[in-house]
C-alpha cells in the first residue's frame, strides 16, 4: 500500500516514512517523471503498488521547479543535441534527488527505489555499491537508439551516452516500456537478461466500438491524427496527402494543441483541448482510420489508444511501433516519409471494407492480449518486490 503520495517531497514528513528497521512490509521508494505520457504509467503503476498488502511505499510524482526549468530549457539558437538540453535536465536531477537523499529520503528506509525515467535516474550512480537497496530505472528508450536510429550526432549526444551507460551499470534491473528498448540493452549495452524487465505502457480497452459501428455506407469514412508535436508526428505531411487527393472521399479529424498554418479545407477537422479520457471514451470510437506518419517516436500513447477501440492504423515502422501495429494484421507499417505509400495504404483501407474491420477487430485482440495492465504492471510489481528482498538479505548479511 502507498504511505504516501506527493509532488516531489513537498508536505513530507519522517513519520510518512516506513520504518528503518526491516519487517513484514517490503519498503518502496517510487520516484516518476509524470511529462510526456509518463503520467499515465504512473497512475497505473500506482494502483497495483497500493493495492499490494505486502508493500509499503512512498510514491512521488516528481515535477521540475522554475530554476530547474530555466536551467535546463532549450537554447533556439543551437539545434539539439548542440545546446546540452538533456545532458543538463539529467545533471540537475543529480542534484536535487542527491538533496532528497540526504534529507527527507534517507535510502536506509527503503529495501527498493524505482525511477522513472532514466533523465531523472542519474543521482543512483553515487549511491555506494556497498549500500544494500535495489536499485530500478524505468526507460522508453536508449540514448543509443537515438544515435543509430534516429541520426542524432554521437559527439555531440557523447555526454548522455556516458552519464545513461554509468545509470545502467549503476542499476540492478532495467525495465523496458517495449521490446524495442529491450533489443537496444541487450545489444548495445551487454546487459544480460535477467537485468532487464518488459512492463508494457498497457490500456484496458473500451468496450466502445463494436464490428457494426466499423461499416458506415451513409458518409464519409474518418481518419483521425492525434499528436500535439505536430511537425515530428507527420502532421504536416499528412496534411498535404489529404488536400491534394484524399478530401473528396473522407474526413480528416486533426486532435492537436499546437498546429500552426491551419488551413481551410472541405472535410478537414480540428480540434484542441480535448482531454485524453473524452478522446478514448468520445472521439476516437467515431473514427474508422487512424493514421500517424511519425518521423520520431518511441512507443507513442496515442496509438495504443486507437487500437483498443478498435481502429486499424497506418504507421511508420520505427522505434516500439511494430510492437503495436502488426503489419498486415492490425494495420499497415510504411517506410519513414515515404508518403506514396501512406496514400496508397491509405486508399488500401478506405476501399477495402472488410480489411479494415477485420485489421480493428485484431488490432483490439492485440491490445486486450499484449497491453494488459493486470499483466503488465502485477509483473513488474512482482518482479520489483523480488529484488527489494534480495536487497533486504544482504542488509542482513
Amino acid at each position: 500500500m502507498i504511505l504516501y503520495e506527493g509532488i516531489n517531497t513537498q508536505g513530507l514528513k519522517p513519520n510518512d516514512l516506513p520504518s528503518k528497521s526491516p519487517g513484514k512490509k517490503i519498503r518502496m521508494l517510487f520516484l516518476h517523471g509524470t511529462s510526456h505520457g509518463f503520467r499515465t504509467y504512473h497512475d497505473l503503476l500506482r494502483r497495483y503498488v497500493d493495492v499490494d498488502k505486502d508493500i509499503d511505499a512512498v510514491y512521488i510524482a516528481i515535477e521540475p521547479r522554475l530554476w530547474q526549468n530555466i536551467l535546463g530549457k532549450s537554447i533556439p539558437i543551437f539545434p539539439r543535441p548542440l545546446d546540452f538540453h538533456a545532458f543538463r535536465h539529467l545533471y540537475i536531477w543529480r542534484v536535487v534527488m542527491n538533496h532528497w537523499f540526504h534529507t527527507k529520503l534517507p535510502l536506509d528506509n527503503f529495501e527498493l527505489v524505482h525511477i522513472m525515467t532514466e533523465g531523472n535516474a542519474w543521482s543512483l550512480v553515487d549511491i555506494p555499491n556497498k549500500f544494500p537497496i535495489g536499485k530500478a530505472v524505468n526507460i522508453d528508450a536508449t540514448a543509443e537508439q537515438f544515435v543509430n536510429e534516429f541520426g542524432y550526432n554521437r559527439t555531440f549526444y557523447s555526454p548522455l551516452l556516458n552519464a545513461q551507460r554509468k545509470i545502467f551499470n549503476a542499476s540492478d534491473l532495467i525495465v523496458a516500456r517495449n521490446q524495442w528498448a529491450i533489443g537496444s540493452l541487450l545489444r548495445d549495452y551487454g546487459l544480460d537478461e535477467n537485468q532487464v524487465h518488459l512492463a508494457c505502457n498497457s490500456l484496458e480497452c473500451a468496450d466502445s466500438k463494436t464490428t457494426q459501428q466499423l461499416f458506415h455506407s451513409d458518409r464519409l469514412l474518418k481518419i483521425a491524427f492525434v499528436g500535439n508535436d505536430f511537425k515530428r508526428k507527420g502532421g504536416h505531411d499528412l496534411l498535404n496527402l489529404y488536400s491534394t487527393g484524399l478530401s473528396d472521399v473522407c474526413e480528416l479529424h486533426i486532435f492537436s494543441s499546437y498546429v500552426t498554418n491551419k488551413i481551410n479545407h472541405q472535410n478537414l477537422y480540428f480540434h484542441s483541448g480535448i482531454s485524453r479520457d473524452e478522446l478514448v471514451a468520445s472521439w476516437l470510437p467515431s473514427m474508422d482510420l487512424m493514421v500517424m506518419p511519425t518521423y520520431e517516436d518511441m512507443f507513442p500513447w496515442a496509438l495504443i489508444e486507437a487500437a483498443s477501440v478498435g481502429l486499424p492504423i497506418i504507421s511508420t515502422n520505427i522505434a516500439g511501433i511494430p510492437d503495436i501495429v502488426i503489419n498486415g494484421i492490425t494495420g499497415i507499417l510504411c517506410e519513414k516519409g515515404d508518403m506514396q505509400k501512406f496514400l496508397s495504404a491509405i486508399q488500401l483501407l478506405l476501399g477495402n471494407t472488410d480489411m479494415r474491420i477485420k485489421m480493428g477487430i485484431n488490432a483490439k485482440e492485440h491490445i486486450k492480449r499484449s497491453f494488459n495492465p493486470d499483466v503488465n504492471f502485477q509483473g513488474l510489481v512482482e518482479r520489483l518486490k523480488k529484488l527489494a528482498l534480495s536487497a533486504r538479505v544482504d542488509k542482513v548479511n
